[in-house]
């Protein structure tokens, strides 16, 4: 009886497993990933600005910086205005963007905060790979 992992690649092939994988992971496991463009765009553009957008800029914009800090300008995101680093490039775990980011609703220090939505696993996770792979900003 063939069971497990081997069964799996038996039914759906050796790279079942990491096929659907975030690109960062893949490119760990040494699948060939070009993580940082997407179709001849910046990841930053096409993937981060739009979670900043929608779930941090109401609170972290041109109009309020609650903590000093923005993430309406890609260039600001790094650190706050009093030279807190919040974004350890290549180092998402130790970056406060992604503690914060992770920590459980009932957190005093989690953002966003009470009354916000929070990030889906799939932001945070696109988060995670666009740090590990340097934070960078465009192509």
């Amino acid at each position: 009886m063939v069971a497990g992992h081997e069964g799996g690649n038996l039914t759906h092939g050796t790279r079942y497993l990491i096929k659907n994988a975030p690109a960062f992971f893949r490119n760990l496991m040494g699948d060939d990933v070009e993580a940082n463009s997407i179709e001849g765009e910046s990841f930053y553009a096409q993937r981060i600005a739009p979670i900043f957008e929608a779930k941090c800029v109401q609170c972290h914009g041109s109009e309020k910086q609650k903590g000093k800090y923005r993430l309406d300008q890609a260039i600001l995101a790094a650190q706050t205005a009093s030279g807190k680093i919040v974004i350890k490039p290549g180092a998402p775990l130790e970056s406060e963007l992604i503690r914060r980011v992770t920590l459980p609703r009932s957190h005093e220090e989690v953002m966003p905060p009470d009354g916000k939505l929070l990030l889906t696993s799939d932001e945070i996770m696109t988060l995670v790979e666009w740090i590990y792979k340097g934070a960078l900003i465009d192509k």
